[in-house]
């Protein structure tokens, strides 16, 4: 018997994680030219002139959102 949880990662697992991996190399690799604002729990650590980036929250808050718009455009097409 498949759980609530169950299903919802076997439906938007596999797209959640790959914007997420994709966002998150994303972020970090323009994190040195545009000076995004940090999401509560990501972790920006500034040590003798070196930054280091971890935007957990913001690449999970993307993917968040790319999920949300897929489900919207589904429904949009009903219609």
């Amino acid at each position: 018997m498949d759980t609530w949880y169950k299903k919802l990662l076997k439906q938007y697992g596999p797209i959640f994680l790959m914007v997420f991996v994709v966002s998150f190399f994303a972020l970090i690799t323009l994190s040195s030219r545009v000076d995004f604002p940090t999401f509560p729990g990501d972790i920006l650590i500034e040590i003798f002139g070196i930054s280091i980036y971890l935007p957990i929250t913001s690449a999970s808050a993307f993917s968040l959102f790319v999920i949300a718009f897929i489900e919207m455009y589904r429904f949009m097409k009903k219609f």
